[in-house]
C-alpha cells in the first residue's frame, strides 16, 4: 500500500499588489533581503515563490535560501539567473528536500546577489501580518528591519506528509550483582 498524500495548498502568502521594487544586489557584498513567515500547518514545504524582476541597471544571480533562522544555515539553496528580462513570481521545488514545516514556528526566504548583480524582490506595505522584511547591507551577514515593509512571495505545503521523528536511543544501567563463591 502506497501512503495517502493530499495535493499541496497555499499556507501563507503575500500576493501584492506590487508598491515597491527592493534591491538585492549592488557590488560586494551588497544588499540582501528575507521575508520571516509563520507556517499555519506542519508538513512538507512542497515549494514557494518570490516576484522578482530585473533591475533597470543591470541584472545577474540572485541566490535564494530557505533558512529557520534568520542568518543560520542554508535548509535549501537555490540560484536564480535573472539576466533575461523578467517579471513576476519565480517558484522553487523543495518537495525533493524533506524541508518539513511546523505550524508556527518561524522560517525565511533570504534573496543574496551574486557577484556584481541586481535584481528586484518587489513588495509592499504592511502586507503580511505573520512576518516581516529584513534588509542587509553586508550581503546577508547580519539583517536589520525593514520598517513596515513585506516582500511578495508565497509558500505551499503538504500537511499529509509529516515529518519521520529522529529513532531514539535508551540506554539501561544495571547494577552489578554481586557474585558468590561457595
Amino acid at each position: 500500500a502506497t501512503a495517502a498524500t493530499a495535493a499541496p495548498v497555499l499556507d501563507q502568502a503575500n500576493l501584492g499588489p506590487r508598491e515597491a521594487g527592493y534591491l538585492v544586489g549592488g557590488g560586494s557584498p551588497g544588499f540582501a533581503l528575507a521575508q520571516s513567515f509563520i507556517p499555519s500547518l506542519s508538513g512538507l514545504l512542497t515549494s514557494f515563490q518570490i516576484d522578482v524582476g530585473n533591475h533597470p541597471s543591470d541584472a545577474g544571480i540572485m541566490n535564494i535560501y530557505l533558512r529557520d533562522t534568520l542568518t543560520g544555515p542554508n535548509l535549501a539553496s537555490f540560484t536564480f539567473d535573472n539576466t533575461s528580462p523578467f517579471q513576476g513570481f519565480i517558484s522553487f521545488d523543495t518537495s525533493g528536500l524533506s524541508i518539513h514545516t511546523t505550524a508556527n514556528d518561524e522560517m525565511f526566504i533570504v534573496a543574496e546577489p551574486g557577484p556584481n548583480s541586481f535584481g528586484t524582490w518587489w513588495g509592499n506595505t504592511n502586507g503580511y501580518a505573520g512576518g516581516a522584511s529584513y534588509f542587509s547591507i553586508d550581503g546577508g551577514a547580519s539583517f536589520n528591519p525593514n520598517g513596515d515593509a513585506d516582500q511578495l512571495f508565497a509558500t505551499f505545503v503538504d500537511a499529509a506528509i509529516q515529518a519521520v521523528p529522529e529513532p531514539v536511543t535508551l540506554s539501561v544501567c544495571v547494577p552489578p550483582v554481586p557474585v558468590v563463591v561457595l
